[in-house]
């Protein structure tokens, strides 16, 4: 041991000693607290006995490592250091008065030792601190999210209503995304007036899945200070129209503006359902209000006269048309029509039509050769083109392989190889009545549509409108694939 000390007191050779530190069996730690606190000892040797005291239970080592530091031997950091990648317990009482007595420094290493430990112990005098010390404010919020502490999640409702210089409100609510309960849900509701732009999209965020009557009966009391905060509370009356709740009083009057957005297709939507059709709207908006329809029979106004703009005709072949429209649509269309009419094929059309296998057989997109294969019985045809399917789009595969080999006998489902092992069971059968939403940094000037893959449902191709917002309704859960199409 003396050898080892010896080689530690030039620190030339530290860097190889801390590797072998932790396999260096120590028989009696007394010498190490004798170097430790001896005057003629330098930092390197001190360093080295601390480093093989902390492989070793002795109950006296936070003792000496106290007076070291008391002694000015270590700084509190340093010691904090020391303790924060070790199995052992964490001396609380000890770094409880590194922190109370430490310097800055000191104080900001025993709150990422307690982060990285994930305790959340120190909260009470960590809170107390801030005032004083307000540049562990920036830790705030990687100890809540690391701990999940009720005591550190109310200094960030507080920063919602007050926000302060050094946290940001989107850094606050991007830590309260994780960690939030339903209990927090009123503060941040009632926080919604006073956000901004990306801030009320992380907002929205964080109250879906906590989603409720009564929460979504407070948000009718919240002054409508934005208009980005109305496009949030129509999203909200569009969800509770999923799930049959009553609208908010103060949108129960709403008429389409002369110049509606996407918030307004959602409001109109969420009063009308697919019964009335918006008038005078632009081709793109015209679209977007067919996509957020479920399938089935298409809009009677739409259907006496056909149109012809790319996207509307689009957002129609997903609707159940007579066949041979459909197959006319399919023949000439590009590969975001041919999607819906596919989707379309698979979910109204008759089983195994000899049709659909002329298509498979010239067809070259994936997720159209799935659409096509998810509404045909097995066919030894299938095995060759779901293997090169999955080849291509090997997660859309995935997700639809337990509905598309579901009646294959399994000699057939032994040919796919390793395939069968993505098998899993069956998506629940149902009304697709569940909801998601989407948001973009940009739409790309390039894209064509966005294919959306639901288990159970296939593909569909969507529109996204420059407000790079989508919201994409009647899912069967909340597994779902993105697939964008460029041009």
């Amino acid at each position: 041991l003396k050898e080892f000390v010896n080689l530690a007191s030039t620190g030339s050779y530290m860097p190889q000693l801390q590797e072998v530190a932790p396999k260096i069996t120590v028989t009696s730690v007394d010498p190490l607290y004798t170097w430790i606190l001896s005057p003629q000892s330098n930092f390197n040797i001190r360093n080295f006995c601390a480093l093989l005291l902390m492989n070793t239970p002795d109950p006296r080592t936070p003792e000496i490592m106290r007076r070291a530091w008391r002694l000015g031997y270590f700084s509190g950091a340093h010691i904090t250091t020391l303790y924060r990648n070790q199995k052992e317990p964490l001396p609380v009482q000890f770094l409880f008065e590194l922190f109370s007595d430490g310097t800055p420094a000191d104080k900001t290493a025993v709150v990422e030792t307690f982060i990285h430990r994930k305790d959340d112990r120190l909260a009470p005098l960590f809170l107390a601190a801030l005032r004083g010390t307000p540049e562990l404010g920036m830790l705030l919020l990687g100890y809540a999210e690391a701990t999940g502490s009720r005591l550190l999640i109310q200094p960030l409702l507080e920063i919602l209503k007050t926000p302060q210089i050094k946290i940001s409100r989107r850094d606050v609510l991007m830590a309260l995304k994780d960690i939030a309960t339903v209990e927090d849900m009123p503060a941040i509701v009632a926080a919604g007036p006073d956000l901004q732009r990306d801030e009320l999209v992380l907002w929205s965020e964080i109250l879906w899945p906590r989603f409720s009557a009564p929460l979504f009966a407070s948000m009718d009391r919240l002054p409508l200070t934005t208009p980005e905060l109305e496009k949030e509370l129509s999203f909200f009356q569009l969800l509770a129209t999923t799930r049959r709740m009553t609208g908010l009083s103060r949108f129960r009057k709403f008429s389409m503006p002369a110049n509606p957005q996407l918030h307004h297709l959602w409001r109109y939507f969420a009063m009308h359902g697919a019964s009335v059709v918006p008038q005078k709207l632009s081709p793109s908006l015209q679209a977007a209000w067919m996509d957020l329809l479920p399938a089935g029979a298409p809009p009677a106004e739409l259907s006496r006269t056909l149109p012809t703009e790319p996207r509307l005709l689009m957002a129609l072949a997903r609707f159940n048309w007579p066949r041979d429209r459909l197959a006319g649509w399919f023949d000439k269309g590009g590969v975001c029509v041919r999607i819906n009419v596919s989707h379309a094929w698979m979910r109204h059309q008759p089983r195994n039509d000899a049709r659909v296998w002329t298509w498979i057989e010239k067809e070259t997109h994936p997720l159209v050769l799935l659409n096509l294969l998810l509404g045909m019985d097995y066919d030894p045809r299938a095995v060759d083109v779901l293997k090169k399917v999955c080849r291509a789009q090997p997660e859309a595969c995935r997700n639809h392989l337990p509905v598309l080999t579901a009646g294959w006998p399994k000699a057939a489902l032994a040919t796919l190889g390793e395939l069968p092992i993505a098998l899993g069971d069956a998506p629940k059968t149902g009304t697709p009545s569940h909801m998601m939403r989407f948001h973009f940094p940009s739409v790309p000037s390039n894209l064509s549509c966005l294919a959306v893959g639901n288990p159970g449902q296939g593909f569909r191709a969507l529109s996204i409108l420059p407000e790079s917002d989508l919201a994409v309704l009647h899912l069967t859960g909340e597994t779902v694939t993105l697939h964008p199409q460029y041009r």
